[in-house]
């Protein structure tokens, strides 16, 4: 009978130490929760759509387009989500978040140009 050798006995203790470790985390990952996800508590009550229209202007921001707005964000939010479509399919919409009243407000994000027809943005 062959004897098996000290290294063949630490590879097969590391691997089994390894797995017992491996298993400990994902069974702490599912168990824990995550912290990323708003708790419905947390949610308030105008967390709802706010539908907007604007026309369609050819050029990307600054534009002559007509700022909407303003839209006040509720406390305990912890997302801006901007969807537009327009109404032809063929029109390229590009949309940008934009923060403060008057004639230069600061861009906070985008602008979004990912498809033709619909874009989403994400704050």
């Amino acid at each position: 009978m062959k004897k098996v050798s000290s290294s063949r006995k630490a590879q097969a203790t590391l691997g089994t130490l390894l797995l017992i470790i491996g298993i400990g985390l994902l069974a702490g990952s599912t168990l824990g929760g995550s912290d990323r996800a708003p708790k419905a508590s947390t949610l308030s009550a105008d967390s709802v759509p706010i539908p907007f229209s604007g026309t369609y202007d050819p050029q990307v921001f600054p534009c002559a387009t007509p700022k909407n707005g303003p839209f006040i964000v509720g406390s305990g939010q912890v997302r801006i989500i901007v969807q537009v479509s327009a109404t032809l399919a063929t029109n390229d919409l590009t949309v940008t978040l934009l923060f403060g009243a008057g004639p230069n407000p600061v861009v906070v994000a985008g602008p979004e140009d990912t498809g033709v027809s619909s874009e989403l943005l994400l704050y």
